[in-house]
């Protein structure tokens, strides 16, 4: 997923000291080696705060520099932070926002399995993995979604 303001630049969000981003050269390498990127919006800004004008603008910034970059990718989007509006009518509106723009499913964190035809294409649950995460904590999100059993 892609921080696509953040390219080549530095994650300010996760850690301590911020950490460097992959910049469109590497992308490209990966792209060749068959890896598929997917969306972490444009400004990595948390959607629960954003009007929908907001979010279609973050977006199309998106779209636009991942193109004229030659950067293919998924239009699959993982909401920064998890966060996305919880409420109605807000939350239909925001998935309308989503939709029209071509979006195909939105991630929000949710650390648990997501089972067939009972989740909404919008609030698809993703494993939070850092880059801090130690090899056994990697294993273990992806074959329970978490490390606390309780």
């Amino acid at each position: 997923m892609l921080p696509v303001k953040y390219i080549g630049l530095t994650s300010e969000w996760e850690t301590e000291p911020p950490m460097p981003l992959l910049d469109f050269v590497h992308l490209r390498q990966m792209e060749a080696q068959y890896v598929e990127f997917g969306l972490h919006s444009y400004a990595h800004q948390s959607y629960n705060t954003l009007t929908t004008a907001e979010v279609a603008r973050d977006l199309s910034g998106c779209f636009t520099i991942l193109s004229e970059n030659n950067i293919p990718f998924v239009p699959v989007l993982a909401y920064p932070y998890g966060a996305y509006p919880r409420k109605q009518p807000e939350k239909q509106a925001f998935f309308s926002t989503l939709e029209r723009n071509g979006i195909l499913a939105g991630l929000r964190i949710g650390n648990r399995c997501n089972h067939p035809g009972t989740t909404n294409r919008f609030e698809l649950k993703r494993i939070d993995i850092k880059g801090t995460d130690s090899d056994w904590t990697f294993k273990t999100k992806l074959k329970k979604g978490r490390v606390r059993m309780f």
